[in-house]
């Protein structure tokens, strides 16, 4: 079969954007005829797509900030668009922007759209129903994401009389969204959100996917020296990294030896590292910024546990990669990480530090077989949901076997 899956830009190289990748990559493994088709091919111009073409719409998209760049400037973009996607029998288009570029072209009928999340500018309350609930029971935001989140609404409300999505951008994505032949999430927990935002009520999970690695030799919680927690991500307030911080804090009082290691940046890690010492644990919150690939394993191979705990996380491969390499995994007992360690992981409320305190508490006291049991289930569903072989099965039911 001819695909082309669509992707606004690789400019910014994330999460998003290694998956449109990687699915690339394994969709020509299957013998489909595959081009990655974009605006802005960043890093895949010089690195490619093992197995498939590439190809560049040399038209360059206005900048304006945020989603809202990619639905500026239709016009002259629609002949472009028509003529790269014109010989593919199907189009898969990744995040709402591109779903639109193929409905405008003519192709909705060919089209599936791969949902990420909606577009959280659009429907900001919609796509944080944990934040939003949790905002509205406590009068004082208490955590970097509760205010940041509190900021945005208050700015919406300064900028527009009515939610964004209702305005010509929201519209042209729920029109485009509505007419394309079919969705899929990244996620139960996604397709939810799809659901509720789209109006789509057949939307197909298709998970993303990881490369199976070995795991390591279990590394039991010590009965005696500090638990090692590592977590790994972006420095924003939605990733909530400052609860963790404080749980260390609550483990510390309370006598139990605990130090985390942070693997990433962005623009809360001054105040991460001003939050650790004002709580008297600034020797024990070690902040690394990114790692390259084998600084990142060393310190992987030190720690017993990995912990994160965002809010309303649409997906989240880095519990995935924590599992697989081994580690006891805590996440947020909401989103889509809840879907990943529900086989063997442990879970905890986002917003209550005492409770990821406890949780971890509950970890490191935990007899050594039956943690080692509860590893190895949520590796083995991991491995079942979560990696290529995985992807490829649940292709060859959606679009059916590769001529060959």
């Amino acid at each position: 079969m001819r695909l082309a899956i669509l992707h606004p830009s690789f400019e910014a190289f994330g999460g998003a954007e290694a998956l449109v990748r990687d699915q690339a990559r394994e969709l020509a493994a299957l013998g489909h005829d595959v081009t990655v088709v974009s605006f802005a091919l960043g890093r895949l111009r010089r690195e490619g797509v093992a197995g498939a073409a590439i190809a560049e719409l040399r038209r360059p998209l206005r900048r304006a900030g945020a989603e809202l760049a990619v639905f500026e400037g239709f016009t002259g973009v629609d002949g472009s668009v028509k003529r790269a996607l014109a010989g593919a029998e199907r189009i898969i288009a990744h995040h709402p922007p591109a779903s639109s570029f193929a409905v405008r072209a003519g192709f909705a009928e060919r089209t599936i759209f791969y949902c990420h999340e909606p577009t959280r500018a659009f429907h900001r309350r919609t796509v944080s129903p944990a934040l939003d609930a949790l905002l509205g029971r406590r009068a004082n935001a208490a955590s970097f994401a509760e205010r940041a989140y509190a900021t945005s609404l208050s700015r919406d409300a300064r900028r527009r009389l009515v939610p964004f999505g209702n305005g010509w951008a929201g519209r042209e994505e729920r029109g485009a969204i509505a007419r394309v032949a079919a969705v899929w999430a990244n996620s139960a927990f996604t397709a939810e959100l799809a659901h509720s935002v789209y109006g789509r009520a057949d939307v197909e999970v298709v998970y993303p996917f990881v490369a199976e690695r070995p795991a390591r030799p279990p590394l039991a919680p010590p009965t005696d020296g500090p638990l090692r927690v590592l977590t790994r991500t972006r420095l924003q307030p939605i990733k909530n990294v400052d609860a963790l911080v404080r749980a260390v804090a609550l483990c510390v009082e309370a006598g139990r030896d605990v130090e985390l290691d942070v693997v990433g940046d962005g623009s809360k890690r001054a105040e991460l590292t001003a939050l650790a010492r004002a709580l008297g644990v600034g020797a024990r919150v070690r902040l690394h910024g990114y790692l390259d690939a084998t600084a990142s394993a060393e310190l992987e191979a030190r720690c017993h546990v990995f912990a994160l705990l965002p809010f309303d996380e649409p997906f989240g491969l880095v519990f995935v990669e924590a599992a697989l390499a081994g580690l006891v995994v805590l996440g947020p007992d909401q989103g889509g990480p809840r879907e990943i360690l529900a086989a063997g992981g442990f879970g905890a409320a986002a917003e209550d530090p005492a409770a990821i305190a406890r949780a971890l508490a509950a970890i490191r006291a935990m007899p050594a077989a039956e943690l080692a049991e509860r590893r190895a289930a949520l590796r083995r569903s991991c491995t079942e949901r979560f990696t290529a072989p995985a992807f490829r099965a649940r292709m060859r039911a959606l679009l059916g076997p590769a001529p060959r």
